[in-house]
């Protein structure tokens, strides 16, 4: 069985000039500016809002209402909140650390995302201590000084390691106190 068809025929698309491109981006009297597609009905038109701030997010996991935070916010959170501790004081580090190991026993995906950063963090913490220690060191035998020289291998690794910590250091030392909970809680 064979099957024949015809070659699709379309009309040949409109050149439009460059000066009436840019006329139509700048949306001058000639052209209009662009407008978005027409969404249809039911369908509500999203509205961005500003991100929130460390304080309005911690507000929300300290209240009790930490369900209301996105896990957008809680990446946000993990990252920037050894910088905000810093500025805060050790009082309010160890709190906000609280409150956010208090929240995450009832919350699993927090809790995966918290265990799971503890574990990098110790895992990058050895790694840092094992590689200073027992890395070997190359001598350049063409210097007459015998100065000590890396190998590029070595210092792309060294640049792979972050000097941000993966969980702030106040969510790592509150772990005792959480994992005692945990415990009793089980």
């Amino acid at each position: 069985m064979n099957f024949n068809f015809r070659p699709l025929e379309l009309p040949p698309l409109p050149q439009p000039k460059a000066q009436e491109l840019i006329d139509w981006g700048n949306g001058t009297e000639v052209s209009r500016p662009i407008t978005p597609p027409q969404l249809p009905p039911g369908v509500p038109r999203h509205q961005t809002k500003p991100p929130r701030s460390m304080d309005e997010i911690l507000a929300d996991i300290e209240n009790g209402t930490g369900e209301q935070v996105t896990i957008l916010e809680w990446v946000y959170l993990f990252y920037a909140k050894g910088d905000w501790d810093e500025k805060q004081g050790s009082d309010r580090a160890k709190s906000t650390s609280a409150a956010i190991w208090k929240f995450a026993l009832d919350d699993d995906k927090i809790k995966d995302r918290l265990f799971w950063r503890l574990a990098i963090y110790y895992s990058q913490g050895n790694q840092n201590q094992i590689g200073s220690k027992n890395r070997p060191v190359r001598k350049n035998m063409e210097s007459s000084e015998n100065s000590e020289v890396e190998s590029d291998r070595e210092k792309a690794e060294q640049r792979k390691i972050s000097d941000r910590p993966v969980l702030p250091l106040s969510l790592v030392h509150s772990f005792p106190d959480f994992a005692s909970e945990f415990k009793n809680k089980e």
